[in-house]
């Protein structure tokens, strides 16, 4: 039995913790990351850490916000986990994931 996945994400060297504008969720194969009302204070340099027992990956993403409409706007970063850690085990698991 696998154990469980620790992520967490970063915005420059800080960590990103859940608030009114920031939602972090994880639904066992996808890390997401979502920023309601995104503006340009948001921009920055992106990046998810996930563990578990097989090892530690990291992934980065740069998020440049350039302009501020009236529409309300959500930034993601969406991390799958299943092209990382677990695929270099050769872990397989059945049905459709």
């Amino acid at each position: 039995m696998l154990n469980s996945v620790i992520y967490s994400f970063y915005r420059n060297t800080q960590i990103i913790r859940e608030s009114r504008e920031t939602t972090i969720t994880f639904d066992g194969t996808y890390a997401r990351l979502s920023i309601s009302s995104c503006k340009k204070e948001h921009s920055g340099s992106y990046k998810i850490v996930v563990s578990n027992e097989f090892g530690k990956e990291e992934s980065y993403a740069e998020l440049k916000v350039t302009e501020v409409k009236k529409v309300e706007k959500v930034c993601q970063f969406t991390y799958h986990l299943f092209n990382t850690l677990w695929n270099q085990n050769n872990i397989s698991f059945p049905g459709n994931i």
